[in-house]
This record gives structure tokens, C-alpha cells and sequence, in this order.
């Protein structure tokens, strides 16, 4: 659920056909693989200060593009190819920031989700999915550092560019002593989202989902922290 996929062998994505690896980006510990509806496999990724995608081509060439300008040890968090192209999630060092990179048209666009935040603030390991349309749909908490409170949202982006959040939870639920992770599911249609948190030596996780004009926490598993 933290992530679609690691590339934990320096970005080497191994061939079915033939069982060979092949090197996307050398010097590079970390990044996420996608899959595009034809199959065609990419790679997003950070490099020094550049956020950047590289596609697998009919000749089995690998094209390199600079999506974006990130802050110094950023991290691309999700990443996903849907029909309307690819989409990658990347979060600043700190956890003050999110920042979304999509294709649009020939160019790339960049979308601030959430902050910068002040330093009392940091934002929870957030989740990307892409809805029927191909559209981005991701989930993040806001988290206090001062008094562990946490807000679950729920940010949609348009075929435009434009961004629609909406606060899941209010008055600080749940507190927990590290950032909420969360994951952004969809079923029947609708967005849920799956949170995380641990607080006062007991874990939890919860399934959102909307109801009428609110929305619902359902429990999927609960127990104690060591």
C-alpha cells in the first residue's frame, strides 16, 4: 500500500520474456514503476533537484524526460499511467509538501496538493489512484507535531488542472504519534480511503467511505503497538 512498486536494484526492471535486467538510471536508489494500458513500462524517479520520467519505447529504448523542478531530496511517493497519460506524486524531504506531475498535452504540469506547511506541521505518507478517466485522486493527512492531531483529505484534479479537496476527518481525529499514512481506493465508482495511525501504544486502520452528505470510518483491523 506505501507503494505501487520500489526499485529496489537500482532501478533494473526485469524482462519477463527473456528474465533480463535492464538499467533505467544508474546512481538512482529510488524510485516507483508503472505500467501503461498497453503494457509499456515506465519509471519515475529524482535526481538531484529534477523530477524525472523515463518510457520504455517500441524499440526497447528507454526515453528520458525532465517532468519538473523538486526541492533536494524529494521522492516520488506514487506513480501511475492511465489513459490520460502518466502521473507521479512526489513529497519534499521535510513532509511539508506534495506535489503532483501530470501530462498535459506535450508539456508536463506541475500541482501543488498540499503546502509548504509551517514547521509545526507535516503531511502523512500520501496515496495516488487514477479513476475511470484517468484522472488523479489522492489522499493525504495534515499532522501536528505540537499536539498529534491529524485531518484526512481528499484532493481530486480535473481534466483542467484543478484541484478539489475535500476534509474527511475534523477536530484532530485521530491523533497519532507519527503522520497517517493513507491510500485512496475506488469502489463502485466512488472514492474510499484506508487510513493508518498508532497512538498510545495501539494501532489501527480505518476505511472511509462517504455516506449521504458525510463520511463513514469502518475499523479493518486494530491492535497494540510493541
Amino acid at each position: 500500500m506505501l507503494r505501487a512498486a520500489c526499485l529496489a536494484f537500482v532501478l533494473a526492471l526485469i524482462a519477463a520474456a527473456g528474465a533480463s535486467g535492464e538499467i533505467v538510471a544508474r546512481g538512482v536508489r529510488d524510485g516507483s514503476l508503472a505500467l501503461g494500458p498497453s503494457g509499456a513500462p515506465a519509471v519515475a524517479y529524482v535526481r538531484g533537484t529534477s523530477a524525472i520520467v523515463s518510457s520504455r519505447t517500441a524499440k526497447s529504448r528507454w526515453r528520458t524526460e525532465k517532468i519538473g523542478t523538486v526541492s533536494g531530496g524529494s521522492q516520488v511517493i506514487a506513480f501511475k499511467v492511465g489513459a490520460a497519460g502518466p502521473v507521479a506524486l512526489v513529497e519534499s524531504v521535510d513532509l511539508r509538501k506534495i506535489t503532483l506531475f501530470r501530462r498535459n498535452g506535450f508539456a508536463w504540469q506541475a500541482i501543488t496538493l498540499a503546502g509548504p506547511l509551517p514547521a509545526s506541521v507535516q503531511l502523512g505518507f500520501p496515496g495516488l489512484v487514477l479513476d475511470s478517466r484517468g484522472l488523479p485522486v489522492v489522499a493525504y493527512t495534515r499532522w501536528s507535531r505540537v499536539n498529534l492531531d491529524s485531518r484526512l483529505l481528499l484532493a481530486r484534479v480535473d481534466a483542467r488542472g484543478r484541484v478539489r479537496t475535500t476534509q474527511i476527518t475534523r477536530e484532530g481525529f485521530p491523533k497519532s504519534i507519527v503522520p497517517p499514512p493513507a491510500a485512496p481506493v475506488i469502489v463502485g465508482g466512488k472514492a474510499h480511503v484506508v487510513e493508518s495511525y498508532g497512538y498510545k501504544g495501539s494501532v489501527a486502520t480505518l476505511e472511509w467511505y462517504p455516506e449521504h452528505h458525510t463520511w463513514t470510518g469502518l475499523g479493518l483491523d486494530a491492535g497494540a503497538s510493541d
